[in-house]
């Protein structure tokens, strides 16, 4: 008898071993194809991949990676290093990052800026883009000095979070030696790019910038090729600031981009921003501070917030880019 149970319990041992491997096979078989998928689809890898993969792919489109000849392994380094410097906020995270990241990217690409910028002033532009809110705390520039924060007393009051964004990008990317192989004048460069996009970051600065962006239109654009001029790169081929102000103009249209995506993503984006508004609202409270409407839980009507951020901020500067080829 006890033979028979010894043998019934080696045939069910053995059925659960087979039914374990089949499951493993299949389990294999679909990442395979999960993996293989995210090489070849946008979709897949959007939706598949971490955002440190995502930004390494934006770094290495379009052969930029192979322009510059990162040493080995320096890129993979860089992304990951800055991006665990992001900090678990509603919205400021490594998530918008990459959102920022890809966005100027796009521009980029959708503008024909990639074919009058050069690979070095693209490179500055994904650094800033990447970076421009690395190390942010979930709250804004007027609660760090209202609290005087060691961060504004660092820096004067001056655009606090900008300048701490832009030091901690410094810092890494001399740690990761990922410009190891640039000359002193071209890593300047990169830093002189990198810090103007990230300071222009800063809303304060929206409607000098939108002002600047008008009289730019006026001024050049009748010499675009939609207007029948010659070609953008001729334009701007011998001045810097121009272009340096493009690119400032890039990153900040990428990072105020919530209002012009798809309704599901510009939802999304929309009430993880209130959620960190409303944790620092909270935190005014708590310390006796004035609680601005928008960060008050208690009365902020959400649909009219947005709608007012896309009215008067968003789609001002999208309206002057929709009539300049160039932006």
């Amino acid at each position: 008898m006890s033979f028979f149970l010894e043998g019934g319990r080696g045939r069910q041992a053995f059925v659960c071993s087979c039914c374990r491997a089949v499951f493993l096979f299949f389990v294999f078989v679909f990442l395979s194809v999960i993996y293989y998928l995210t090489l070849v689809s946008p979709f897949f890898f959007f939706f598949f991949s971490t955002p440190f993969q995502q930004v390494e792919r934006i770094f290495e489109a379009d052969g930029l990676a192979d322009a510059f000849n990162f040493p080995a392994g320096s890129l993979q380094k860089f992304v990951h290093n800055l991006g665990t410097r992001y900090l678990a906020n509603y919205y400021h995270n490594m998530w918008h990052a990459a959102d920022v990241c890809f966005t100027t990217w796009h521009l980029l690409h959708e503008t024909g800026a990639v074919d009058w910028l050069s690979h070095l002033e693209q490179l500055g532009a994904l650094l800033a883009s990447y970076g421009h809110d690395v190390g942010h705390p979930g709250v804004n520039n007027m609660f760090l000095v209202q609290t005087q924060s060691d961060l504004a007393l660092l820096h004067n009051d001056y655009s606090p979070l900008e300048n701490m964004h832009s030091a901690i990008l410094a810092g890494v990317l001399r740690d990761t030696k990922l410009l190891e192989g640039f000359s002193p004048a071209d890593s300047r460069t990169l830093r002189a790019i990198s810090i103007s996009a990230i300071l222009g970051t800063d809303m304060v600065h929206h409607f000098s910038q939108l002002s600047d962006l008008r009289v730019f239109y006026e001024a050049y654009g009748c010499l675009m090729p939609s207007h029948g001029g010659s070609d953008p790169s001729l334009v701007f081929a011998k001045d810097d600031s121009k272009r340096r102000f493009l690119i400032d103009m890039f990153v900040h249209a990428a990072d105020i981009n919530n209002p012009a995506k798809e309704w599901v993503a510009c939802q999304a984006w929309s009430f993880l921003a209130m959620d960190e508004f409303w944790s620092q609202g909270d935190r005014e409270r708590d310390l006796g501070l004035p609680v601005a409407p928008m960060y008050d839980r208690t009365i902020t009507n959400v649909p009219v917030t947005q709608m007012n951020f896309a009215e008067y901020l968003a789609f001002p500067l999208f309206l002057v880019r929709a009539h300049t080829p160039l932006l």
